[in-house]
């Protein structure tokens, strides 16, 4: 649906600008000037890695911060440094990691785990706190343990932020990482974007555009799958 929105738009602005903004039918008839093996290999598949590696660092420190914060009640706290990392912008950020990593993968994958960690670890905290406290209750007067209560009462409001965590976060991940190789990195979507920035080849832009829409959708259809088939089932016995 959203990308059928996003190609209807496109056409449409095409139409209206021709000479400044490429039709969607021209720009996959071009497509095969861009995508080859050689460019999977050394750019799409190397953003996808970075994504993958940033996101599952920033996923995993998230939701740990998140947790530790309420459990120790300190998620005020945690929450309003974590919100000053949030709002540094990428682009400064980028150009810190750039003058101290150099050209590479730490300066992409370190800019997710500055900006995706603290989104992760409020959104966990904000669900963890809403988690239902009569069944801690029942819990702690019937003798349970911590284990017993983290299994029972944080773990089903922990998944209520997970696909929300995941559908914010790696779309945010994916963003970052491609500004990051825009900024400091010799491969990938973003160093892609950039030359063809460089030489306002318009073609080549809205073809990794489309492409990074697409990569967004393929993740976002394989975590729905493996949400529907886990988390539901395992934590609501769906």
């Amino acid at each position: 649906m959203a990308l059928g929105i996003y190609l209807l738009v496109w056409l449409v602005v095409s139409l209206l600008l021709p000479a400044e903004i490429p039709s969607p039918y021209s720009v996959f008839v071009d497509s095969h000037n861009y995508f080859s093996i050689s460019y999977l290999r050394e750019h799409v598949f190397v953003t996808i890695g970075r994504t993958l590696i940033g996101f599952s660092g920033a996923f995993v420190l998230g939701i740990i911060a998140g947790l530790l914060s309420v459990i120790l009640h300190i998620d005020r706290y945690v929450n309003t440094v974590m919100i000053f990392f949030h709002i540094v912008p990428g682009l400064i950020l980028g150009i810190v990691l750039l003058s101290i990593f150099g050209l590479g993968s730490p300066v992409p994958i370190l800019m997710i785990l500055f900006l995706v960690t603290p989104l992760v670890s409020i959104q966990t905290a904000n669900a963890v706190i809403k988690r239902d406290r009569l069944i801690e209750e029942m819990i702690r007067v019937s003798g349970g343990r911590l284990i017993h209560v983290l299994f029972d009462s944080y773990l089903p409001a922990l998944a209520t932020s997970i696909k929300s965590n995941y559908t914010i976060g790696f779309g945010l991940a994916l963003k970052v990482v491609i500004l990051g190789e825009f900024i400091g990195s010799s491969s990938g979507i973003g160093y892609r974007l950039n030359v063809a920035y460089i030489f306002m080849n318009m073609q080549e832009v809205f073809f990794h555009f489309s492409l990074i829409l697409l990569i967004m959708l393929v993740f976002q259809i394989l975590f729905s799958a493996l949400y529907s088939q886990f988390f539901t089932r395992l934590l609501y016995n769906e």
